[in-house]
């Protein structure tokens, strides 16, 4: 699977301070799966560290089939 980081998303990572690794992680292995009915996105929703608290951690995502 290739992911590739839209500016938008990179520029978020920067402003909130999140890793760069969590939307890869997240996607790779979410812990819950939805798909947006209105927005046509697929949601990934991971539990990981940030902030020193447990979060969850969304990322909206486009899969694009060869």
């Amino acid at each position: 699977m290739r992911i590739i980081y839209r500016h938008h998303l990179l520029q978020r990572l920067k402003e909130r301070r999140i890793p760069k690794t969590y939307p890869k992680l997240i996607i790779e292995k979410p812990e819950q799966e939805y798909f947006d009915v209105l927005a046509k996105r697929n949601i990934a929703i991971k539990k990981l560290h940030f902030e020193e608290k447990m979060k969850n951690i969304l990322v909206a995502h486009d899969v694009i089939e060869k």
